[in-house]
């Protein structure tokens, strides 16, 4: 059962590694993808894998280096801190199947999850906040247009509300 069970995490740490490493690599355009918070950075933080976005944002062969240094940083973080939600979420799985129910044990499972999906919050945004002070604010201030321009070419807030 523990050799079922130890394939399944490094399978499932794979799958994450994976998924992540993709997601990350991902080149989002302007605007907001799924999954992200209104007002952030698209989690990929790709942008600089854009040639329409290097060429505008005149980035330096030495702030790209700098950047993708942050993203392979931030990629290890957050596979093993991942690692370990997924490994957490079995033994909640484990806990919720016993026949006699630990609420304690299983609230203490639910907090920690939460703590390490808090810390992978928090790993993300200290990425992207790395990387954007190895901008000028003259690189910041185009870049947020490029990736927070409305696509009808308005500013956001500023839409005429349909009647």
């Amino acid at each position: 059962m523990k050799k079922i069970q130890h394939l399944s995490i490094f399978m499932l740490v794979i799958f994450l590694a994976v998924n992540l490493s993709a997601k990350m690599d991902k080149d989002h355009g302007p605007g907001m993808g799924p999954g992200h918070e209104p007002g952030m950075m698209p989690d990929s933080m790709g942008w600089w894998h854009n040639e329409n976005i290097i060429t505008e944002l005149a980035l330096t062969d030495e702030q790209i280096e700098k950047i993708e240094k942050i993203k392979t940083d931030t990629q290890k973080e957050m596979i093993k801190t991942g690692a370990v939600v997924a490994e957490k979420m079995l033994d909640l799985k484990e806990e919720m199947r016993k026949e006699k129910l630990n609420e304690s044990a299983i609230n203490k499972l639910i907090n920690e999850i939460a703590d390490k999906r808090n810390q992978m919050f928090k790993i993300r945004m200290k990425s992207k906040l790395e990387g954007l002070k190895l901008l000028t604010p003259e690189q910041r201030k185009k870049l947020h247009k490029m990736l927070f321009r409305n696509p009808k070419g308005r500013k956001k807030g500023t839409e005429k509300k349909k009647k």
